[in-house]
C-alpha cells in the first residue's frame, strides 16, 4: 500500500516591487509555450521523433532575427 504524503502549504512573501517582474515573467513564459505548441501543430511529425530529436527540432524551426 502506497505510504500518505503530508501537503505543506506556505504563504510566499516578497517585496511589493518583485510583483511586476513575476507578472513579466509569467507573460513571456506564456508567449515561450504559445509559440512551441503553435510549431507543433504546424509540424505534427515532431510528436513522432526520439527524444533528443524532440528537443532539438523545435529549436531548429526557431527563426532569430
Amino acid at each position: 500500500m502506497a505510504k500518505a504524503t503530508k501537503t505543506i502549504r506556505q504563504a510566499l512573501h516578497y517585496p511589493p516591487q518583485y510583483a511586476a517582474y513575476f507578472a513579466a515573467n509569467q507573460a513571456l513564459f506564456n508567449r515561450v509555450v504559445a509559440f512551441y505548441f503553435d510549431c507543433i501543430q504546424a509540424h505534427e511529425g515532431l510528436l513522432s521523433l526520439k527524444n533528443k530529436q524532440a528537443l532539438t527540432a523545435p529549436l531548429s524551426l526557431t527563426h532569430f532575427s
